[in-house]
């Protein structure tokens, strides 16, 4: 095992709090947010990434009454009717619908009568009456991008000005020791995230697909995150253990945690930590910088210490199978079967694909599987699996019959059908439940069997 080499973002720590607020980009201050209207009509989502491109979001301000009467002041100097907000929702119920900033509607909304549609997930705001209307994300609509205003800063090093920090991308690979240092010489640390808002910024700076270094420490899943920049709290994001504890930043949004960390579990002992660890959770964390990987002595049997940059044969481990007498068994793992089919189909014609050889789209039970159908796809895009979803919070129903037994990040789009979002080095990340008319590969699974 080596120490990995990453690229990281780096958030200044020098205050600006002296400085004054302003709007970058020539955007317009209003109500204390900075706001753009963009002429260019564009689908939905096609709006939501020209404005995390410029840092910012689909407008959110239309929050409560004086915000969006604010609003639609600022929209009067313009020629337009309705723009999209950044709020969506499903099923024509208000208690579905939820802010481009992951709020829920709260106690105020400006829905006309009769709105939202069930059959119209996007909204609008009409420029003259101020009132909410229900649009198809389809449709090439005006919009209105927001980004919070923040404190001139005059230091050559400040790449992104957002929300009253300075942040950097440096793109030279590095250990997360080192990349710790390297902030540290900038008077800053890598960088926390602390909130929705922060979170799509960073995706929107590293936006190739990979992972990426930020500045904290994790145990466990169950336990908080340790900012080295001494942030308290964290953005309520998934974070998974996989073999260590510093964390990364997998796009899109899933946070994957390698083994850079050196940890000491506690014996019944007198609990201490070693001069420059620290204790959380029952176990001694430290930022590594040395021996941290482990080597087996083939001859003693003894475990030691050994540096992770250190070459060495490994040997890899797998679960025992069922064995299979069948041509059409491209992968036995787990005593399944898994064929990759390569041609692009909608959902309907893949699961119908599947069928022709008595299987079906694969199904996910574990984080075992979760990992092995990534790594088979093993290319950047979004991928059929075989369920269907009809909210964020729903079971998934397997379309082999099989029961909804493993946690996995979930979003509600366009549609029902379920697609695997992995990016190109094999690493698995959300679920979305998406148009089943789209086109795409997809796995066929089976028992094994002879």
């Amino acid at each position: 095992m080596k120490l990995l080499l990453i690229p990281v973002i780096l958030l200044s720590s020098i205050s600006l709090s002296n400085a004054e607020q302003v709007c970058r980009n020539g955007n317009t201050r209003v109500n204390n947010k900075c706001l753009a209207f963009m002429q260019t009509p564009q689908v939905y989502y096609d709006a939501e990434k020209a404005c995390r491109f410029n840092s910012g979001g689909l407008v959110v301000l239309s929050k409560n009454a004086v915000d969006n009467r604010a609003l639609v002041n600022f929209l009067s100097v313009w020629n337009v009717s309705n723009v999209f907000i950044g709020l969506q929702c499903s099923n024509g119920d208000t208690s579905t619908c939820q802010w481009d900033d992951v709020d829920g509607l709260g106690d105020y909304n400006n829905f006309a009568a009769g709105y939202p549609l069930s059959s119209q997930g996007c909204v609008v705001l009409d420029s003259q009456s101020g009132k909410w209307l229900s649009q198809s994300c389809d449709q090439p609509m005006q919009f209105v991008c927001e980004l919070p205003p923040t404190e001139r800063d005059c230091n050559a090093n400040c790449e992104v000005n957002y929300n009253n920090y300075c942040y950097v991308k440096i793109i030279t690979p590095q250990t997360f020791a080192d990349a710790e240092n390297t902030c540290k010489k900038l008077n800053s640390h890598l960088t926390s995230v602390l909130t929705y808002l922060e979170f799509r910024l960073i995706a929107e700076m590293y936006r190739n697909p990979g992972q990426y270094w930020i500045g904290g420490l994790c145990a466990s899943n169950d336990s908080p995150i340790q900012w080295l920049d001494q942030s308290q709290g964290e953005f309520s994001f998934g974070k998974t253990i996989i073999d260590g504890n510093c964390l990364q930043y997998g796009m899109k949004p899933l946070l994957i945690l390698l083994p850079l960390l050196a940890y000491t579990s506690f014996s019944t002992a007198e609990k201490v930590c070693a001069s420059g660890f620290k204790m959380v959770n029952n176990r001694c964390l430290g930022i590594p910088s040395g021996d941290v990987c482990v080597q087996l002595n083939v001859g003693s049997g003894k475990w030691q210490s050994e540096s992770c940059d250190k070459t060495l044969p490994f040997v890899c481990e797998l679960q025992e199978t069922q064995k299979d007498c069948h041509s059409n068994c491209d992968y036995n793992y787990q005593n399944h079967c898994y064929t990759l089919v390569k041609q692009q189909k909608n959902f309907q014609d893949a699961e119908n694909h599947c069928k022709s050889i008595n299987a079906h789209m694969t199904s996910i039970h574990s984080f075992l599987e979760y990992r092995f159908v990534a790594q088979l796809y093993a290319d950047w895009g979004l991928y059929w699996l075989g369920g269907t979803l009809t909210s964020a919070d729903a079971k998934i129903k397997w379309l082999d019959g099989s029961s909804d037994d493993f946690e996995a990040t979930k979003h509600h789009k366009d549609g029902n059908c379920l697609q695997y979002r992995v990016d190109s080095i094999g690493i698995g990340h959300d679920w979305f439940a998406e148009n089943c008319g789209d086109e795409s590969i997809f796995i066929c699974k089976r028992p094994a069997s002879c």
